[in-house]
Parts: C-alpha cells; sequence; structure tokens
C-alpha cells in the first residue's frame, strides 16, 4: 500500500495557520492540544489516495478531549477493532461477532479469541478496556458471559445489532462512491479478501477468477453495511469518547491511527505477525511470507508461536 508522510507539527502551530489560534488561548484548551499532539503520533501514515482533512477534524477533536480536561477527568478513547473478518489462519488471526459469520468462522473461535485478548490485556495493558456485542445491544442475559451462554446467543447479539441500527435506506455502493471514509475502508476490505476468501470459496471450475472478484466486492459491501451499523452502536453507547480507527481516514471524524510501531503498511496486529530485526527494530507483514524467509526464525513464549526474530549473520 503506497504511503505518504504525515503532518507532525504541534496541534497549536498547525490551528494558529488556519486562524483558529483562539482555541489555543485557555489553559483547558492548551492542555488538550497537548494531548491531542501526544495521539497524533500514533497517526496512521496517510495513502497517497486520502485527501487530509485533519484541518476540520483537529477542532472536533480538541471539543472533544476538552470535555474531559476540564470535568479533571481521564481522556476516554474508543477504538472499534480486532474484527473476526478472515478465514486465514495461514497468515492472520482475527475476532468479532460483527463479521464472523460472514466467513464461517465459528462462534466459539470468537469467544476463545476474545478471551485471550482479554487475558493479555489484563497483564499487560490496564487502561484497556473490552466491551461486547452484549454491551452494545439490549438482550435478557446473565451478568457474566460464560462460553456456552456467548455462542448459544451468538447470532441473538447479531440480529439485535442489526435490527436496531442497520439502516434500511442505505445504498452501499453509493456510500462508496460519496464518501471517503467508506471508500477507504471498502478498498482496505477488497485488497484483504482478496487473499482471504480462497481459503474458504477457492476458485475452481464453478468459481472462475470473475466469479471470485464479484464475491469479494460482494462481501466486502456486507461487511460496510454492517459495519455502518455497528458504528452506530458504537457512536450510542459511547457518545462522548474521541473516536479512533484502524481504518485509513480523511482524518475529518475519526483518528486513524497504527497500532504497531512498524515501517510497513501491516500496522494491525490481526492483519499480520511482527518480526524483530537483528538491529532490534521492529517491521510486521504476513505470517506466510516470515516462515518462508530463511533469514528469520519464529519464537515461542509459553509453549505459543509468539513473533519471528531476524538471525544473526553468524547462524545464516
Amino acid at each position: 500500500m503506497a504511503a505518504a508522510s504525515v503532518d507532525v507539527r504541534p496541534v497549536e502551530d498547525r490551528l494558529l495557520e488556519l486562524g483558529l489560534g483562539s482555541k489555543v488561548k485557555d489553559d483547558y484548551m492548551m492542555t488538550s492540544s497537548k494531548i491531542l499532539n501526544i495521539i497524533y503520533r500514533y497517526r496512521l501514515t496517510k495513502a497517497l489516495d486520502a485527501h487530509d482533512k485533519w484541518s476540520e477534524g483537529t477542532p472536533k477533536f480538541l471539543a472533544v478531549i476538552s470535555k474531559f480536561v476540564k470535568a479533571g477527568k481521564t481522556v476516554r478513547m474508543c477504538l472499534p477493532a480486532f474484527p473476526f473478518k478472515s478465514a486465514n489462519k495461514t497468515f492472520k488471526v482475527l475476532d468479532g461477532l460483527v463479521y464472523n459469520d460472514l466467513l464461517t468462522i465459528p462462534d466459539r473461535d470468537v469467544w476463545a479469541y476474545g478471551e485471550e485478548l482479554r487475558a493479555i490485556s489484563a497483564k499487560r495493558c490496564e487502561h484497556i478496556e473490552f466491551s461486547r456485542l452484549k454491551d452494545l445491544v439490549s438482550l435478557p442475559l446473565p451478568a457474566e458471559l460464560e462460553e456456552v451462554t456467548y455462542i448459544a446467543n451468538a447470532t441473538n447479539f447479531r440480529r439485535a445489532l442489526l435490527n436496531k441500527f442497520a439502516r434500511d435506506d442505505l445504498d452501499v455502493s453509493q456510500e462508496i462512491a460519496e464518501k471517503e471514509d467508506t471508500r477507504l475502508t471498502y478498498c482496505g476490505y477488497t485488497r484483504f479478501l482478496e487473499n482471504d476468501l480462497q481459503y474458504i470459496f477457492p476458485r475452481s471450475t464453478s468459481r472462475s477468477g470473475k466469479k471470485y472478484k464479484k464475491d469479494v466486492k460482494l462481501l466486502a459491501k456486507e461487511m460496510i453495511a454492517r459495519g455502518y451499523a455497528f458504528a452506530a452502536a458504537v457512536k450510542e453507547n459511547f457518545p462522548d469518547y474521541l473516536r479512533l480507527s484502524i481504518h485509513q481516514s480523511t482524518g475529518q471524524n475519526k483518528i486513524s491511527i497504527s497500532l504497531l510501531p512498524t515501517d510497513t503498511s501491516y500496522s494491525t496486529p490481526w492483519h499480520c505477525s511482527v518480526a524483530f530485526t537483528a538491529g532490534g527494530n521492529l517491521t510486521s507483514g504476513p505470517k506466510g511470507d516470515f516462515e518462508t524467509d530463511p533469514r528469520f526464525e519464529l519464537i515461542w513464549e509459553a509453549g505459543r508461536p509468539s513473533f519471528f526474530r531476524e538471525k544473526s549473520a553468524r547462524s545464516l
């Protein structure tokens, strides 16, 4: 994926350039701009085909952050992520009840992966909290879900989400044509589905290359439709949170961030594996690429594959 550089100037400098300097005069706004500067360090490098509308988004983000600052509270951010919309277990591992049924991924796998994510977070990331679909829709459920209850209600979660938040009048093709953020997300979906579908809907005498590409677009559009419903649910349940995203965007309505300090476009952990170079730098890419590269070896931790490491020149 082609990428361009990110504008890393301080928020206050960019606002002054836009004639919005009055927004950074008071102490609350100055503190808010410093917080936003830190968040912007993790911005996803913008794709060349994406227009940068941060000048429209920055004042909105500052307004959200300043509410927390004025109240003396921790700035809360919401990141809809860790989606299970890939059946490719050779090159990636993913999660999320919103999409998994589209690609025949068992609800039980979703539960197991979600539980592991929470276990990792509890040990290493004390400021990260996870929400399930049950937190976004109203269903008569026990206070604490366990595996069987979760799996038994997985279809009910999806149905409740779509019944309440899906738009009957949504024209996905029109949204892709008219809204740049939607187009960028759609292009991301089709790019990964082009590779992933071969693991469950392989090309054959009954599924030509043309039909395969048509199926890719069909599933990508269905994922966009569900994504709209999911986004609406998130907005209703977390209305005052700063909205983050792992998808490419213009920066007008959400802050697209990279979750990995990598030198490649593979910036989401569920789309790739990570590797450390001989110099100690982190890089990322498809698991299969590292497995077939003789320069790298797989490192195991606690009996599980963890990351790849470049071998020293002496061992090659």
